[in-house]
C-alpha cells in the first residue's frame, strides 16, 4: 500500500549547505573511474553524507589513485600520502592489490571525519566539498 502524504512533501526543508567545519561523514557510494582528461589515471569517486545533518545535501569527493602514468616520484608520493590519510580516516584495512569491486565494497558504508569546505563555481554554484580527511575522533 502506498504511503505518500503530499502535504508532508510540500513542507519538506530544502537541501542545506553545511558551514565550513569538521564533520563525521559516511561514504554512501564509491566508484572507481578513469580520468576523461588523462586516460590511464584513475580515481575513486565518493558520494558523502553527513548523518548528523539530515537536511544537508550529499556531496562528492575524488581520491586520486596511483597509476602507471604516475612516473614522477614526487607526484606518486603525494598521491600515496592522500590515499593513506583517506584510508586511515575511515579505518579501512586493505592489503595487497584489491580489485575495484573489493575497494568499493570496503569503502561503502564506512564513516570517518573530514574538514568540509564550501566551493563556489559558475557551473555548480555553492556546494560542499572536502578540504581534507582527518583521523577519527
Amino acid at each position: 500500500m502506498l504511503s505518500l502524504n503530499i502535504d508532508d512533501i510540500k513542507n519538506v526543508q530544502d537541501a542545506q549547505l553545511l558551514p565550513d567545519g569538521e564533520y563525521q561523514v559516511e561514504i554512501m557510494k564509491a566508484e572507481v573511474k578513469e580520468s576523461k582528461n588523462t586516460p590511464g589515471n584513475f580515481y575513486v569517486n565518493l558520494r558523502l553524507s553527513v548523518p548528523s545533518e539530515p537536511a544537508a545535501e550529499d556531496f562528492y569527493h575524488m581520491v586520486h589513485l596511483v597509476g602507471s602514468n604516475d612516473t614522477e616520484d614526487q607526484k606518486r608520493i603525494r598521491k600515496m600520502r592522500a590515499i593513506k590519510e583517506f584510508l586511515n580516516a575511515f579505518k579501512v584495512n586493505l592489503s595487497g592489490n584489491p580489485s575495484e569491486e573489493e575497494l568499493c565494497n570496503a569503502l561503502e558504508g564506512k564513516t570517518g571525519w573530514a574538514i568540509v569546505k564550501t566551493d563556489s563555481s559558475d557551473e555548480f554554484g555553492d556546494r560542499n566539498g572536502v578540504k581534507r580527511f582527518v583521523q577519527s575522533r
